[in-house]
């Protein structure tokens, strides 16, 4: 079964015009929400929003959809409660150009890519960038329903319950050894004591330099790799049994 990438268009045709614009507007977002099982809340209306999972008591900590209109991009980065670090290795941003075309480029080619989860969903800016993911987890003390927010690369991995991005989560991981395609060791990802109920760090599995991402299957469970801008794979998720 191949697997399945969902797209939402992030731009329209002028009316009467070859031309495409941008479409990222309130509706819009709230129509990405939806789609990614996520909620959204409003920081500057027509221009700024967070999308997140759960129940954030701030609704500031998630992934931050910020519309430039001067160069006409929608930049998706990491946010934790309202802040974006300016340190490099706690910190990510990608970023879709939306700007006014009609050859291809620009409005006219400008998708969000997305795979719904087991638990969450990963999305990006392209095929190869499906980097941002978002997992449920528990907390192994008390219990309690978090969420965890993971960029591919490894640095940019925090919770609902932190207060800032302390430290890159990459390092923790260590590295993983690479083997064949048939072949893997996953180990659960554990932030702040939630540990994640379907990513997974790879401890042993294929090395994705000839292709973006693979999909593979553990008993009756199938996977996802999430790869870095590196094209190495430090990170699985499980999918949703819709896929």
């Amino acid at each position: 079964m191949s697997l399945r990438i969902e797209t939402i268009a992030l731009g329209k045709q002028e009316v009467d015009s070859e031309y495409w614009v941008s479409d990222v507007t309130d509706k819009k977002i709230q129509e990405i929400a939806a789609a990614l099982g996520l909620k959204y809340y409003t920081i500057t209306s027509g221009s700024d929003w967070v999308l997140y999972k759960g129940d954030d008591a701030y609704n500031t900590t998630g992934f931050r959809f910020k519309y430039n209109a001067d160069s006409s991009t929608l930049e998706m980065s990491s946010i934790v409660k309202g802040v974006t670090s300016s340190q490099v290795n706690f910190y990510f941003k990608e970023s879709i150009s939306v700007s006014r075309s009609k050859n291809g480029v620009g409005a006219m080619s400008a998708k969000l890519y997305y795979v719904i989860t087991a638990k969450g969903v990963v999305l990006g800016p392209s095929p190869e960038k499906m980097q941002f993911i978002v997992d449920a987890g528990t907390d192994i003390k008390t219990g309690e329903e978090h969420t965890i927010y993971v960029h591919a690369d490894g640095n940019a991995a925090y919770t609902d319950r932190m207060e800032a991005i302390t430290s890159p989560y990459s390092g923790r991981l260590g590295n993983a050894t690479y083997g064949p395609k048939d072949i893997v060791l996953l180990v659960p990802v554990v932030l702040d004591y939630i540990i994640s109920k379907s990513l997974y760090g790879i401890k042993y599995g294929p090395q994705c330099n000839d292709y973006t991402y693979y999909d593979f299957d553990i008993d009756t469970k199938r996977y996802l790799t999430v790869n870095t801008q590196y094209n190495e794979s430090r990170f699985a998720v499980e999918l949703s049994t819709d896929i």
